[in-house]
């Protein structure tokens, strides 16, 4: 007698061996919190928490904003320095406006960047983790080409589905 449930797919994933949860596809334990985070991109020391499936689009939001006041920030100590006819008389009367904008340049750089690179990831449906593990590091993705992003729908469908659908339960 046929049931039908030699049909049924078998659900890709494994229990994690750290909290015994279930992990699909693309969910992998954070040992910085203790627990599975469904399409794990990183844990972030800056925020406190892991970056995945439910925070990635409040997470860049937060990129954004960071990079945009760090920028504004830069304008702001730019106006208070003085010019001078020598960059000794610049530095010896402008010391701190002037180390204040080197330090934002490079900081609005470094934040511009990270910006940069999680738009990249949410455009092409992948996150840090799988990118920066490499794909023979990744079960998942042994022997997919570098050039094939298997869980994209496409640029559009890809910030749709990161930034405008509810996240998951």
């Amino acid at each position: 007698d046929d049931d039908g449930d030699d049909d049924a797919p078998m659900p890709v994933g494994q229990n994690c061996k750290h909290c015994d949860a279930w992990q699909g596809l693309r969910t992998k334990h954070c040992h910085d919190c203790g627990r599975c985070v469904r399409k794990f991109d990183h844990h972030c020391f800056w925020v406190g928490s892991c970056v995945g499936e439910k925070n990635h689009a409040r997470f860049t939001s937060y990129l954004a904003t960071e990079t945009a006041c760090v920028i504004w920030a830069l304008h702001i100590s730019g106006t208070g320095l003085r010019y001078h006819d020598t960059f000794g008389e610049l530095f010896a009367k402008n010391a701190g406006p002037l180390f204040l904008c080197v330090f934002l340049f490079f900081f609005a750089l470094f934040v511009g960047s990270l910006l940069g690179f999680h738009a990249y990831l949410i455009v092409t449906g992948q996150s840090t983790w799988e990118v920066s593990s490499g794909r023979d590091k990744v079960s998942y993705l042994r022997g997919v080409p570098k050039n094939v992003y298997p869980f994209s729908l496409g640029p559009v469908k890809n910030v749709m589905r990161t930034c405008c659908e509810p996240p998951p339960p």
